[in-house]
């Protein structure tokens, strides 16, 4: 995919911006309408983390690392279903879009954070 746009950090003013490669207007918008529709008709999607990324898991009390190899989604019930697959695993986990942040994390020391947050709410 060409990008159309490039973000820029340093303008005069400290904020950030947005310019269009080539001025090609007509372009970047098309692309930007085309965007729109598919969000609007729920085919736009944002995935919590992408192939290669690693992601921090916590079950049974512990941590575990796992490297995305494959990701997807699916609806069950109106649920954002995240699927993924991961290196040395032969099948798919499954994580509820609302579980990355609670019991699946992408750094490892949110992860660890939250752990110490279990540990105190329940003991041991």
């Amino acid at each position: 995919m060409e990008r159309l746009t490039e973000r820029i950090d340093n303008v005069p003013d400290g904020e950030s911006g947005v310019w269009v490669k080539n001025h090609d207007y007509v372009s970047a918008a098309e692309k930007l309408a085309d965007y729109e529709d598919l969000e609007e008709q729920g085919r736009l999607l944002k995935l919590p983390c992408k192939v290669g990324n690693t992601v921090y898991v916590i079950s049974m009390g512990k941590i575990i690392s796992l490297v995305v190899e494959e990701i997807s989604t699916f609806y069950v019930k109106n649920e954002k279903i995240i699927n993924v697959k991961c290196q040395n695993a032969d099948i798919f986990r499954n994580y509820i879009e609302r579980e990355f942040g609670r019991v699946v994390f992408l750094t490892k020391e949110e992860a660890e954070v939250k752990l110490k947050e279990l540990w105190k709410e329940y003991g041991n």
